[in-house]
């Protein structure tokens, strides 16, 4: 048989103490999944433990104001926006190409290779 959840207000002190959803449902005997439902109906929220974010992910930008080549001192590095997966996201694919194979790629244009 599992225990009656406290009051709220002794949930948000464990959240504040720093206390994960898993180790206040397992105090009081419960499932972490009631113990959401609870926190969700009161407004609250736990942050997940986890790896810290790497920083902001760049923007959207519309397509005459992005760059879809980049000029490297090493590649090139064009961007397209393509079907991401079956559902039809987009996504930005990066694809980096070495300098010495658009030269050559330039030179056979040019029909000197």
């Amino acid at each position: 048989m599992t225990r009656k959840l406290p009051d709220i207000r002794v949930i948000k002190e464990h959240i504040d103490n720093g206390l994960s959803r898993v180790e206040i449902a397992t105090i009081y005997g419960c499932h972490p999944d009631s113990l959401y439902h609870v926190l969700r109906k009161a407004g609250l929220f736990i942050a997940k433990k986890g790896k810290p974010d790497p920083g902001p992910r760049p923007a959207y930008q519309l397509p005459h104001l992005r760059k879809e080549v980049e000029i490297k001192s090493d590649r090139i590095v064009f961007t397209r926006e393509v079907t991401a997966g079956s559902y039809g996201g987009m996504m930005f694919q990066r694809i980096s190409v070495p300098r010495i194979t658009s030269h050559i790629a330039a030179l056979q244009d040019a029909g000197r290779c």
